[in-house]
């Protein structure tokens, strides 16, 4: 569904009108949204999701040998699915750190088998748009990951594991929270026909997802571990230093995902090293145990030192001194002496 087609329905929940289109992704649109009431302007995010996207879809349906009764029911199924997921969102509204949900709708579509979604949420700057012209600082990146952390810990207490976790779905709020977006929308999406199916998310996913086997919320910490690291690595992905390719991007996806140990950040303090490289392991039993334990690894990785100019080389002298301090200052006098004598 186009813009064009938006304003034709418009009001939209009897008070909003559409402005513009935000962004477009595998699985709809989004869109910003206002309403004025007394001169008072409100602002919101509308996101549209078509159920099939095309007609193609609709098509291969037919092509497997499917009645037109038996596609409807395959799409109404599928709409089941999101609005399983849409209800999912609308029992976590208003939580910190999650995109609040607002309302939504489905409408069955009057030319053509299909349905349109409509669902509106808090609007909110998206991470990639945000940092696109910037780097995270260190302090960002930890706020983002204590943040997000703690929208796994609401999800835990709601017995939801989110397993989508990569930047598309994370959000900045005007006062620079960091939130958790897209509940499961897109992975229902991904039940359309195989051959048309979006695998986008491999380059966050766990490898227990990707391999088919049992899971339990520990791959939302290794798929948030694997975002941080990317954020600490100038935006690259693990086995890539630079210069992306469609490539060597599949080849680094190929290591990760097949078991080879990633490697370690080196150019950052070495007790947040720690923590990336706990939240990344391969086995999930050498991962954290929760999003709470990774909480509280993030900060007192934050505590313990002066992140903005501590490294491992400063690092490990201090090991030195705090274990041998006479024979560290001995050696310090010594090259102090060495200089003044040339």
């Amino acid at each position: 569904m186009n813009q064009e087609q938006l304003h034709n329905m418009e009001p939209l929940w009897n008070h909003w009108y559409v402005e513009e289109l935000l962004g477009e992704g595998s699985f709809g649109r989004v869109y910003r949204m206002k309403r004025e009431d007394f001169g008072e302007v409100q602002y919101a995010a509308l996101k549209v999701i078509g159920v099939p996207q095309t007609e193609q879809q609709v098509r291969q349906c037919f092509a497997e040998g499917m009645r037109e009764e038996q596609v409807w029911q395959y799409f109404e199924n599928m709409v089941e699915e999101v609005y399983q997921e849409v209800t999912l969102m609308a029992r976590l509204k208003g939580k910190s750190n999650i995109v609040s949900y607002e309302d939504h709708e489905i409408r069955k579509r009057t030319e053509g088998i299909g349905y349109d979604i409509f669902i509106r949420m808090e609007l909110l700057t998206s991470l990639e748009e945000y940092f696109s012209r910037k780097s995270m600082t260190r302090e960002e990146v930890i706020r983002m990951g204590k943040d997000l952390c703690q929208a796994l810990c609401v999800c835990g207490r709601h017995n939801i594991i989110h397993r989508d976790i990569k930047p598309a779905n994370i959000f900045i709020s005007r006062d620079g929270d960091f939130k958790l977006g897209d509940f499961g929308i897109a992975r229902c999406m991904q039940e359309c026909p195989k051959d048309l199916s979006i695998k986008g998310s491999y380059t966050y996913m766990a490898p227990e997802v990707y391999l088919g086997g049992t899971y339990d919320k520990r791959v939302d910490i290794y798929s948030l571990g694997i975002v941080l690291y990317t954020y600490l690595n100038h935006k690259n992905i693990p086995f890539i230093q630079k210069h992306i390719t469609y490539e060597n991007k599949t080849q680094a996806i190929k290591k990760r995902l097949g078991g080879e140990k990633i490697p370690r950040l080196s150019d950052i303090p070495i007790l947040l090293a720690d923590v990336i490289e706990k939240a990344v392991a391969y086995l999930p039993e050498e991962r954290f145990l929760s999003p709470e334990e990774f909480f509280l690894a993030l900060e007192k990785a934050e505590k313990s030192y002066d992140i903005s100019d501590l490294c491992e080389t400063t690092w490990d002298k201090t090991l030195a001194l705090a274990s041998n301090p006479v024979k560290e200052i001995e050696k310090e006098e010594m090259v102090l002496k060495k200089s003044d004598t040339e």
